[in-house]
């Protein structure tokens, strides 16, 4: 991030960013925590000792259960109620197999949780979680989670990996897909997401919630049904370097959350590339929104500051703040989109429309200027409607945007807005 993108960063998000020194030092925490167990006292092999359920009945809290390449099949869950390690020959040799009903592994512990190069397949046709977690610390690396594509109808959170009540989670260069929801994450005050792959899930790629906090960096979360990485209940993300593609709702998402998404990749998606909703507070730098279906970032009744964004080919706008968000948009780039390049409205619907029902409800003192967004040296060209397009009662400054090449023409600004144009092509 350059020094410029930093000095917009007070959007209101202080915690969110102080949270990126200690994710350094919480993730040194957990790893020496690791390294600490080299020093076990029980070790137990599977098949070489017994079998995996009687390895976790059997080892002493905070020792190693390490599986030889096989295919391991439990006829019931388990419940893991100890500090525990468990460490296989690869992800994809190692591979614990159920198609029981339920959660498949559930951890219950005050003490760390660590898997490594382990895979966990749910076979059959039942539901329920595969990774069930509640753990002081959690470090989960190099593992494979893969469900069997069946849709839980109650919305009871089923996931891959679902993490919460921790103190510190590490999940990195692990692969989930084909599960519910794919990592869920709350109730954790530090979170590092890292280098996951996040991929055809029913439901969200990666979902922090429940007041979660921490970061996501590097994940691919794409062709999920529902939303690559979606934040919501009050959480605070750091998004960076996500390539969040071809999903089938949106990209990204906040829902009523805070944050910073900084430099993550948002194509191609059924709706937004980013969609920033529900009284979040977000910055936005250097994302890349482009050849979605609808718009390229999204803002309702929400505040962001949107820093050089890439916008470009969607089937809206490239920018739209919509329903009284609010904030700013400087050094975009929001060309041939197939609406405009930045829309600012009120209502979400018909420009005819948007106009109508303002003025109407100014006349009975309802609505005065419920949007103000200033737009600084954006780009907006060859949209194939305007450039940027001030509707309802709306206001703020436009200047020194490049509007050129639009077919509707380089800037409309409706009877009841009232924006401050200045030097705008």
């Amino acid at each position: 991030m350059s020094d410029d993108s930093r000095a917009i960063v007070p959007v209101g998000q202080r915690g969110v960013v102080a949270s990126v020194s200690r994710q350094i030092a919480i993730t040194e925490k957990v790893l020496g925590r690791i390294q600490s167990v080299q020093n076990l006292l029980d070790v137990f092999n599977v098949p070489a000792d017994g079998t995996f359920e009687e390895a976790v009945q059997r080892v002493r809290p905070d020792g190693l259960i390490t599986i030889a390449a096989g295919r391991y099949v439990l006829d019931v869950g388990i419940t893991i109620s100890k500090p525990l390690r468990i460490m296989g020959a690869g992800r994809d040799l190692s591979v614990i197999e159920s198609s029981v009903k339920g959660t498949i592994l559930s951890v219950e512990t005050d003490g760390l949780f660590a898997m490594e190069d382990v895979g966990v397949l749910r076979a059959g046709e039942q539901t329920g979680n595969l990774l069930l977690i509640s753990a002081r610390e959690v470090v989960i690396k190099f593992c494979a989670v893969t469900g069997n594509s069946v849709h839980d109808e109650y919305n009871n959170l089923l996931s891959g990996i679902r993490v919460g009540s921790c103190t510190a989670v590490l999940v990195e260069d692990t692969i989930v897909t084909r599960c519910d929801f794919g990592i869920v994450v709350g109730k954790c005050p530090e979170i590092k997401l890292q280098r996951n792959r996040c991929e055809k899930n029913l439901r969200p790629g990666i979902l922090f919630r429940d007041s979660a906090t921490g970061t996501a960096e590097n994940n691919i979360c794409s062709r999920n049904k529902h939303t690559g990485i979606l934040i919501e209940e009050q959480s605070e993300a750091i998004l960076i370097g996500n390539r969040c593609e071809e999903n089938e709702v949106e990209g990204i998402t906040y829902w009523n959350s805070t944050g910073i998404a900084e430099n993550n990749i948002c194509n191609r998606n059924r709706w937004w590339g980013i969609g920033i909703t529900h009284q979040s507070k977000v910055n936005l730098i250097g994302n890349v929104c482009s050849r979605n279906e609808s718009d390229g970032i999204f803002l309702s009744k929400s505040k962001a500051d949107l820093n050089g964004n890439h916008c470009e080919e969607n089937e809206r706008s490239g920018i739209h703040f919509s329903e009284c968000a609010a904030g700013s948009a400087e050094n975009n780039i929001c060309s041939r989109n197939k609406s405009n390049g930045i829309t600012v409205a009120n209502v979400q619907s018909k420009l005819v429309w948007h106009d109508i029902i303002a003025q109407a409800m100014e006349k009975v003192g309802k609505v005065t200027n419920l949007s103000k967004v200033n737009l600084f040296g954006n780009r907006c060209e060859e949209n194939c409607n305007i450039g940027i397009v001030y509707s309802d009662s709306t206001c703020g400054t436009a200047e020194n945007n490049h509007c050129v090449g639009n077919k509707s023409g380089s800037i409309y600004v409706a009877p009841s807005a009232s924006p401050v144009l200045k030097n705008n092509l």
